[in-house]
């Protein structure tokens, strides 16, 4: 998740000028998109040598799970940041409320029904998927204007501007 983001989701709070931190979501989104891209290649063509680096050749048969994993917790951390800098705190803690009883709710009840580990890690997704979709709508809902300062050239020049994070902040 770290390296999905490549740290945008840190420095959404900095800017004064909403239009940058809109934009630096926007990055931080889309750094996410594309390792979500590269995680299912990975997946699909490399499953093998995947669960060699993670030390769990067991793991193959889960492993299509790895890249909505990473990019519904990245999508979390960044709809989070962006929530926090406008003084959404109320519903970033219902959120957190939200993610912890629809999570574990499932994972208590998929493991009930004896689904192990498989139902461990669709709790994970619904845990991180909830909190995307109330983020997510609040964004559509209260910043629809902000975000129309979206665009490729104010995102490259975003880009430019904050470069360090992704440079020294994700190694």
């Amino acid at each position: 998740t770290v390296v999905s983001n490549l740290r945008f989701n840190m420095a959404i709070s900095l800017p004064q000028d909403k239009e940058i931190a809109a934009n630096l979501l926007a990055l931080s989104l889309s750094s996410a998109l594309i390792i979500f891209v590269f995680l299912v290649f990975a997946v699909l063509f490399s499953p093998i040598s995947l669960s060699k680096i993670i030390g769990q050749p067991q793991f193959v048969p889960y492993e299509w799970m790895i890249p909505f994993g990473v990019i519904f917790a990245a999508g979390y951390q960044a709809l989070q940041y962006w929530a926090s800098r406008n003084h959404r705190f109320d519903l970033v803690a219902k959120t957190h409320i939200t993610r912890a009883i629809g999570g574990s709710g499932s994972q208590l009840s998929l493991g009930a029904y004896g689904f192990g580990s498989f139902g461990l890690l669709i709790g994970h997704f619904v845990h991180s998927g909830l909190g995307v979709v109330s983020l997510m709508r609040d964004l559509l809902r209260k910043d629809r204007e902000a975000m129309t300062s979206v665009t490729l050239t104010t995102m490259r020049r975003t880009l430019l501007s904050y470069k360090q994070f992704p440079i020294y902040s994700v190694p």
